[in-house]
């Protein structure tokens, strides 16, 4: 009875002398898991700065002790059009979903459709970057304008780098402007911008060319043809644009191999009342030499024009 009972003793101390063995002796096998891509973004920043982030998910069973926090899986991948990249590991958040490098020198920050970019602790050169959204033209316009005198803002399209300097071919804002072409004894005053010079670089568009907001006080009603010499205005009617409702009206006129045309986007309601004017100026096409000069794609001007114009807030 004695030696029994000592071989089972002997059994239950192998067997778990056995287990304590494997659990702590026994190499786990390693699982290798692939990143996987689960989605893909283009971000606007200040001053033209823009970059892409490509965000992964390796969804491996990290095992973690009871009492920890659960490890993050994910990655990113960010392309900066200073020429850097980087692919950073995700990092426990308690907001938003965070990723770093080893030393935390560089952060990336995503939270909504934003993200904030940390560069030893401080954002530098890559400050309100915003998700870029088809859907929404605002966020397809990285330069805002802002204007204390009229009480509005709006925003332009990103434009690209003059070479490898650090200018950016854009439009210009012109703060004295005043809009004389109904005679010297209707001014109206307001800002204009300027179409960037590439667009119309070895085309007939003229460098002239803008989209303005202007302002008129004092009226009875807020109408687009107010702003335009009635003896030519081609139409006018009342359009809703998203949930905006304008009163349009233009304007074409032709001398000496020149056209010029203007359209106007009037904000009934307003006070003042607030219109955008798009002013084009080109050369009849048949004066060029079509071999170096080209017709300039006035749909897509007016379309570039447009996505500026739903971006106009006005603060009355």
């Amino acid at each position: 009875m004695k030696k029994l009972f000592t071989f089972v003793v002997l059994i239950a101390l192998a067997a778990i002398f056995g287990a304590l063995y494997i659990k702590l002796f026994r190499a786990t096998p390693t699982v290798v898991v692939t990143p996987v891509l689960v989605y893909s973004a283009e971000y606007s920043c200040d001053k033209d700065m823009a970059l892409t982030a490509s965000y992964y998910d390796a969804s491996s069973t990290v095992a973690v002790k009871t009492g920890q926090k659960p490890v993050p899986t994910g990655s990113v991948k960010i392309a900066l059009d200073d020429g850097r990249s980087f692919t950073i590991a995700q990092t426990i958040s308690a907001s938003g979903v965070r990723y770093a490098n080893a030393d935390e020198s560089f952060v990336f920050w995503s939270k909504g459709k934003g993200v904030m970019i940390l560069e030893q602790g401080q954002e530098k050169e890559y400050k309100n970057c915003v998700e870029i959204d088809p859907n929404d033209p605002s966020t397809t316009m990285s330069a805002e304008y802002k204007s204390t005198t009229y009480n509005f803002s709006l925003r332009f399209p990103r434009l690209a780098k003059l070479g490898a300097t650090t200018s950016v071919d854009s439009f210009v804002a012109v703060e004295s402007y005043i809009n004389e072409t109904m005679g010297p004894n209707k001014k109206i005053p307001g800002v204009k911008f300027t179409i960037p010079t590439n667009y119309a670089t070895g085309t007939n568009l003229s460098r002239d060319s803008f989209i303005s907001v202007e302002q008129l006080s004092n009226t009875a009603a807020c109408s687009a043809d107010l702003f335009l010499d009635q003896g030519v205005v081609k139409k006018s009617q009342v359009i809703i644009d998203g949930q905006v409702t304008y009163s349009v009206a233009s304007t074409s006129e032709a001398a000496v191999g020149n056209r010029y045309e203007e359209y106007v986007y009037a904000l009934p309601g307003s006070n003042p009342c607030t219109a955008v004017r798009y002013f084009i100026h080109y050369g009849a096409i048949e004066n060029y030499d079509t071999t170096t000069v080209k017709q300039f794609d006035k749909a897509a001007l007016l379309a570039e024009f447009n996505k500026i114009r739903r971006t106009l807030i006005v603060n009355q």
